[in-house]
């Protein structure tokens, strides 16, 4: 279970919220062919996205887009085929859920990247800040280690951009992109020290909006019980049951839940994975929000028309 955001950080969200406009993002149309990375989410020039009054250009997108795509898979290694997701194939050729594909979801996800690193950059230029020594410095040794990655491997800077990234991104593009990056995080750093609480009044403060902190992430699948012909009450949820505690007793691991999903119950796409937040009276919510409860716990609850199988994640 997470704590979401500390008291601090929620209390410099709402100071950037009354010092900053309204950001939104905005798509830049373009008639612009394929450019040559076959997965890629804009045009070879010009502008990708806008982001207030921020211009975020066609190679600077390129990489937010696919370091966040990196990110992603870093993150489930061998469990992408499991939920769906081939990086051999083109992103935009893969359904993420019923109505998204992979590659709108990475879209979304970058965006959103995006979004929060020109808000906090922007603020920090209003209030004539600039990159530290110290934040100045980690910006060239990220630049250095990428030169001495290319000359390891007997390559050059341009190829091995070209290569992760296409379009015409280059090294001025990757500084531009970490100095933004380097900046909103510099700044939301300062203004989350700025504050003092004591420990108490966080604790306080915590327990009383709980409700808006805490979240768990847990997968689940509900198999539906026989129901009524005016679909309001339930015959019978034998089979359901069956159905679920078969389920359940394949469950070790993460991994052999999702693997029970697609070779047994052969879904094609994956939606199992849930965020949550708690809701009082709900059955599923009382056990996720268990004090107790812990990753790895695995359960079956009936409730209302379905009976589901619970794994939690964390």
């Amino acid at each position: 279970m997470k704590r979401l955001l500390s008291v601090t950080l929620a209390v410099l969200l709402m100071f950037l919220v009354a010092c900053t406009p309204k950001e939104t993002v905005q798509p830049t149309p373009s008639t612009s062919e394929s450019p040559i990375v076959s997965a890629s989410p804009v045009p070879e020039n010009g502008v990708a996205i806008k982001i207030g009054n921020v211009d975020i250009s066609n190679d600077e997108y390129r990489y937010h887009f696919y370091s966040t795509v990196q990110a992603f898979m870093n993150q489930y290694g061998s469990l992408l085929t499991d939920i769906g997701l081939d990086p051999q194939k083109p992103f935009e050729e893969q359904q993420y859920d019923e109505s998204t594909t992979w590659m709108q979801f990475f879209q979304d996800q970058a965006n959103q990247g995006l979004q929060n690193t020109v808000m906090l950059s922007e603020q920090a230029r209003k209030e004539n800040i600039t990159l530290s020594p110290d934040f100045s410095q980690q910006l060239e040794k990220s630049i250095e280690s990428m030169r001495t990655y290319c000359i390891q491997n007997n390559t050059t800077m341009e190829k091995e951009l070209k290569a992760n990234y296409g379009g015409t991104v280059t090294e001025d593009t990757i500084r531009k992109a970490l100095e933004r990056m380097y900046l909103g995080f510099q700044f939301s750093t300062q203004k989350r020290n700025s504050f003092s609480f004591a420990e108490a009044e966080i604790e306080q403060y915590y327990k009383a909006h709980a409700d808006e902190f805490d979240q768990v992430n847990y997968r689940s699948h509900a198999f539906a019980a026989e129901m009524s012909e005016d679909g309001l009450t339930v015959v019978d949820d034998t089979k359901a049951k069956a159905d679920a505690d078969a389920f359940l007793n394949a469950i070790t691991d993460e991994a052999s839940f999702l693997k029970y999903t697609k070779d047994k119950l052969k879904l094609e796409t994956d939606n199992t994975l849930q965020t949550g937040v708690p809701s009082e009276g709900d059955a599923l919510a009382n056990w996720l929000y268990d004090p107790a409860r812990k990753a790895g716990d695995k359960t079956v609850i009936a409730q209302d028309a379905s009976v589901y199988v619970l794994f939690f994640v964390d």
